[in-house]
């Protein structure tokens, strides 16, 4: 009955067992099955080992394996081994016991097709250590027609490679990663074993992975093969061409460490004429700044990288024409006129609401002075609490606050008779001032409300007043970084390695 389909699919009990989580069941159903038993396959080819594999349950695979030690070279759907499967599910703690169980896919039963097949996978994965352990295991790896998807796919992984890594073509920070540790394996095989015309397909897989920001994958290709920095691709662009264009700073960054060769790489121009300056010229690419950053901070950060690459270029260059016959500046006035309407808009729309709230905070300021807690004396016209401790923080914390927010008002107003002649960073310095005292004058006022409290209501104890500074000062904590995030979160700076 063992061997009998239980639906359409024809799936065996094993097969429906093999899917699920059942250990006993699974034991049980092996101890009274045949070894050809454990090799029948449903509609879809799969044996209950392959679905096993699929599912990542190394327990039930190692139950199945003792039975019948052949399974982990019978095919499942569309002719795909055990193995194959595991790294095509992302299962690594199944691939990992596959390839040792399959004897290191060493032997007559596995072609280098077949090893090549599960190596992809375990790139496309982020597997490395298991991908590094088949290239040590079979020194004929990879073949000459996988190098290319293997590279590529590498390179289009950027997050593979974690940030404390190498930032250097000439020294190593921090301990390698995994990706790194495989990229350099393949990199040296390939020098050591491969022709001149499959190294010469490398240029390509620099410009993928320049596109992708992947300035780790850069790093190690071009400290393997230095002469790619020269390298252009179709529109005769190099990797520092395509790094302003997409404005990713960390690999235009590497321009630093290549010594006097930057000077000879700068003016290049590409086939339309545009160098460096004019590709800034252009609008960047919609994935060149987070969604999040507002219209003024990328305004600034253009205005950034143009001064930046102004003072890199020499002074011929700045305001040569491309094929189009226009300057630089030319191309970057036309660019960003939306831009620099979208960025004028925020901000007035931006000091408009900060400058109510400011008001608002001044005239509460204001009004305290003629209504203060626990009124006057009617006899000689003093506050009552004029000698309550409480009370004298209580006016000094208005004062600050109605202070502050004064200030704040003033380079509201300094941004609004100052726009049509600074620089946007100027602009947002006074505009992110004013924040930070608005931010401050709130945090006063509360502190106030506190002491008011304190002493109309709570008699002037210590410890509520303790509690509540503390609960306020928690409060704060815990969205820190929204704040920070609102005042700092849009400043994109670069940062070169001089």
């Amino acid at each position: 009955m063992v061997r009998y389909s239980l639906n359409q699919r024809k799936e065996t009990p094993l097969h429906v067992a093999a899917a699920g989580h059942n250990i006993k069941f699974i034991t049980y159903l092996v101890n009274i099955m045949t070894m050809l038993d454990l090799e029948l396959q449903n509609e879809d080819g799969n044996t209950a080992f392959c679905i096993a594999a699929i599912s990542g349950n190394v327990a039930i695979a190692k139950i199945l394996f003792q039975k019948n030690q052949a399974l982990p070279i019978i095919c499942g759907t569309q002719n795909m081994r055990p193995l194959y499967l595991a790294a095509f599910y992302g299962k690594r703690h199944m691939l990992t016991f596959l390839y040792n169980q399959s004897n290191r896919m060493i032997g007559r039963a596995w072609t280098n097709d077949d090893r090549d097949a599960v190596l992809l996978k375990c790139v496309d994965a982020d597997f490395f250590e298991v991908a590094l352990q088949i290239l040590k295991d079979n020194e004929e790896l990879p073949q000459d027609k996988h190098i290319w998807d293997m590279l590529k796919g590498i390179g289009q992984r950027r997050l593979a490679f974690p940030e404390n890594e190498m930032r250097s073509f000439w020294f190593y920070v921090g301990e390698s990663s995994k990706a790194t540790r495989f990229l350099r394996f393949l990199c040296k095989r390939i020098i050591m074993e491969r022709p001149k015309d499959v190294i010469d397909k490398i240029s390509h897989i620099l410009f993928i992975a320049a596109r992708s920001n992947n300035r780790q994958f850069l790093v190690e290709l071009i400290h393997e093969y230095p002469d790619l920095v020269w390298k252009r691709n179709d529109d005769g662009q190099t990797i520092f061409h395509i790094s302003v264009s997409h404005r990713y700073h960390d690999i235009y960054s590497l321009i630093y460490e290549i010594g006097s060769m930057k000077d000879l790489i700068v003016p290049i121009r590409d086939r339309h004429g545009n160098n460096l300056l004019h590709l800034l010229g252009k609008s960047p690419v919609k994935t060149a700044y987070a969604y999040w950053v507002t219209s003024p901070f990328k305004m600034h950060s253009e205005y950034l990288w143009v001064k930046e690459v102004w003072g890199l270029l020499p002074p011929s260059c700045r305001h040569v024409k491309n094929v189009a016959g226009q300057t630089p500046r030319d191309l970057f006035l036309e660019s960003h006129k939306d831009l620099a309407s979208e960025s004028m808009k925020w901000i007035n729309a931006t000091i408009n609401v900060s400058m109510v709230v400011a008001a608002l905070i001044c005239t509460i300021g204001f009004s305290v002075v003629y209504q203060i807690p626990g009124g006057f004396d009617q006899t000689q016209g003093f506050p009552i609490f004029l000698h309550n401790g409480y009370f004298i923080a209580f006016v000094l914390l208005v004062a600050i606050s109605f202070l502050l927010s004064t200030i704040s008002i003033v380079f509201f107003i300094s941004v609004f008779f100052s726009l049509s002649h600074i620089q946007m960073g100027a602009i947002l310095n006074r505009m992110l001032t004013g924040q930070i005292f608005l931010f401050s004058s709130v945090f006063f006022l509360v502190m106030a409300f506190i002491h008011s409290f304190s002493i109309i209501y709570l008699k002037g104890r210590v410890y509520y007043l303790e509690v509540g500074t503390t609960s306020l000062f928690a409060s704060s904590m815990l969205h820190h970084r929204l704040l920070f995030s609102f005042l700092y979160g849009g400043r994109i700076t670069i940062w070169c390695q001089v």
